[in-house]
């Protein structure tokens, strides 16, 4: 969901704390990228893994509420996007750092009837898949983002809700990405730049096993 910051009192002792909360945040999201790179064989068994991975994304996202509380008192947040609350049942998320990518794709997908939520980073993604997973038939989610990577995101947001078909958006060789998710259940690829009739095609096929699962 895009969002902007309308700047109100300034502090600089809060400013400091915030500063401080985005240190902790991006060690936290540095330990849990480390904690993915493990393989078979190491100390930790693969549950073991994702047991540790998923707290330290859940402490990483800890600090956006950290933040909020920080923040609240010096800016006042508007939101430009439609309420995750409210989606309807045939709403697609878009996650990509790249505003011209996601504004691009949700016009496409605007056309052929489907709502889109926007989220500009994997930690946004997390927050609103959380809120709304049951009324998704698609995520599209970038695999090069800053704060999280996306086999990151995709490996939480599959711990919260396995049903939801997951496309890897990626401007990278498809080979050296698919390693990445060789061992997650991924809807498919979707090369960057792409054209309408590939995303449509996609991202219709995975609505009808969404579809098809939620009977």
């Amino acid at each position: 969901m895009a969002k902007k910051l309308e700047c109100g009192v300034s502090g600089i002792n809060i400013m400091g704390m915030a500063g401080q909360v985005v240190l902790e945040q991006a060690q936290l999201l540095r330990e849990a990228q480390n904690m993915a790179r493990l393989k078979r064989g190491s100390r930790y068994s693969p549950e073991d893994i994702s047991a540790k991975l998923s707290a330290l994304i859940e402490r990483a996202l800890g600090c956006n509420g950290q933040l909020g509380a920080l923040l609240a008192g010096s800016y006042q947040e508007t939101s430009s996007g439609p309420d995750p609350r409210e989606a309807g049942r045939n709403t697609v998320l878009v996650v990509d750092d790249e505003e011209t990518v996601r504004l691009s794709a949700s016009v496409i997908l605007k056309k052929c009837g489907f709502d889109v939520l926007l989220a500009s980073d994997g930690l946004e993604a997390i927050s609103l898949y959380e809120q709304c997973s049951d009324a998704l038939r698609c995520v599209l989610l970038d695999y090069s983002m800053p704060y999280i990577s996306g086999n990151l995101v995709f490996a939480r947001m599959y711990a919260i809700d396995d049903a939801v078909p997951i496309v890897v958006m990626t401007g990278l060789p498809q080979s050296s990405v698919e390693r990445e998710f060789e061992h997650l259940r991924v809807a498919g690829m979707l090369q960057k730049p792409f054209d309408a009739r590939t995303l449509i095609g996609l991202v219709q096929t995975c609505a009808e096993v969404a579809s098809v699962q939620t009977l």
